[in-house]
């Protein structure tokens, strides 16, 4: 059992993640188009980087012409990840507060954020909201509080010597 000193300073560790995940999504939302396509750009060619063992031989023309193909592919995965990372701290931080529907907690909270985020969009120049994205956002806080559930799950089980560790 955790003592009260130890409670709350689990309770504002979980909040300051779950808040500091809010903030980076924020601050990505607020970049123009031009910010956000370098960004992408750039995680794009080090993704690259790596899974293309050609990728350095090839001219920087051929590695555009790739970054460009792939391009989409990764805004939509960081979209997925970062709500992964929410919906995560989300479901860890109300299992402080409660015992039971920490998944759809989690997940309808991130959805309502996935919402008030691609509004938020819509007021930076060169960007839009796209209800798409709200769907790949709340799937992302799905997986990420599902698995958050699952090492819930199994840490609580350990504790109670129900299952034997590796």
């Amino acid at each position: 059992m955790k003592t009260p000193s130890r409670r709350i300073a689990a309770t504002v560790f979980l909040w300051i993640m779950a808040v500091s995940a809010m903030c980076m999504i924020f601050v990505f939302s607020a970049q123009n188009s031009n910010e956000s396509t370098k960004t992408s750009g750039t995680v794009a060619r080090a993704v690259l980087s790596l899974v293309v063992p050609e990728y350095k031989e090839m001219t920087p023309a051929q590695q555009d012409a790739l970054v460009e193909k792939v391009m989409l592919p990764v805004r939509k995965l960081a979209h997925f990840s970062i709500y992964a990372w929410l919906g995560f701290w989300l479901l860890f931080l109300w299992g402080q507060y409660r015992k039971k529907h920490l998944l759809p907690l989690s997940a309808a909270v991130s959805a309502v954020y996935a919402v008030t985020d691609e509004l938020h969009q819509r007021l930076v120049s060169g960007r839009s909201g796209r209800p798409t994205d709200v769907l790949i956002d709340t799937a992302g806080a799905l997986v990420g509080a599902a698995f958050a559930l699952l090492l819930r799950f199994l840490w609580q089980k350990l504790r109670n010597n129900r299952i034997k560790p590796l």
